[in-house]
């Protein structure tokens, strides 16, 4: 009786076959073209999503409010802490904060999902254009 893999050796060929095609269709031009699709929609992203919030700090002794404002879509990429009064202003500049955080985890995200969806929008047009031609 002979014992046949499961499908790991086709499931790594056909990998390994998807790999070279991409590599043969695919150009600098057009990796270039998905990086700048993908900046393009990381601001859109970043324009088009806003969502308020307001936390709660203790500073001298008494709950004080800050408004942030996360901005980004699907995930949140940076957040701007928005002082509307003195003694937020105050908190701001004893804590060491800056007004803007950049959520790097979000941020990275996004990224790698944009260039994921760039990547096959451009990979897709340039083997359409191939078969048209």
């Amino acid at each position: 009786m002979e014992i046949k893999p499961k499908g790991g050796l086709r499931t790594r060929t056909e990998f390994t076959r998807a790999l070279r095609d991409i590599a043969d269709c695919m150009q600098t031009k057009q990796f270039v073209a998905a990086f700048v699709v993908t900046f393009v929609l990381l601001i859109v992203s970043f324009i088009s999503y806003t969502r308020f919030t307001e936390t709660s700090i203790m500073w001298a002794g008494q709950a004080r409010i800050i408004h942030i404002s996360y901005h980004g879509y699907p995930l949140e990429m940076i957040g701007i802490y928005s002082p509307l009064g003195n003694d937020e202003m105050l908190y701001m500049a004893y804590a060491g904060e800056g007004t803007i955080k950049v959520l790097w985890g979000g941020l990275a995200l996004n990224f790698a999902l944009f260039f994921a969806a760039s990547f096959f929008l451009v990979y897709l047009i340039v083997r359409v254009r191939e078969r048209i031609e």
